[in-house]
């Protein structure tokens, strides 16, 4: 399952991932970060994985992420929280080539992860 919710009258929109991955919870995650840009010009992201099981993705839900892509060019910040190793890897890896600035972070790390998102 993807949630998504933003912060108060901010521009942090948070996002879990755990599970399944529907078409329809992407949707609503990439409308509500689209929201956040408009209406703030930029958007901050506190990403949470938890169990990711490739097995449990709809197609379509994965074609949708994809088309999300094209809005991180208006992301500032991102953190990603998650105890997964390759997760983690990933998310490095895709913080030195993205025009996103992003840091990784164990779960047990929310706070920090927030106080950065903040600054």
């Amino acid at each position: 399952m993807l949630t998504s919710t933003v912060i108060g009258d901010t521009n942090i929109v948070m996002a879990a991932y755990d599970g399944a991955l529907t078409e329809p919870e992407v949707t609503v995650a990439r409308e509500r970060l689209a929201d956040v840009i408009a209406q703030h010009g930029k958007a901050r992201m506190l990403v949470e994985y938890g169990d990711v099981d490739f097995g449990k993705m709809e197609p379509r839900a994965v074609w949708e992420d994809l088309k999300s892509a094209g809005l991180m060019r208006d992301v500032e910040k991102a953190a990603v929280l998650t105890d997964t190793r390759w997760v983690k890897a990933l998310s490095k890896a895709t913080g030195a080539v993205a025009p996103t600035d992003i840091q990784v972070y164990d779960t047990r790390q929310r706070a920090e992860a927030l106080s950065w998102l903040q600054s």
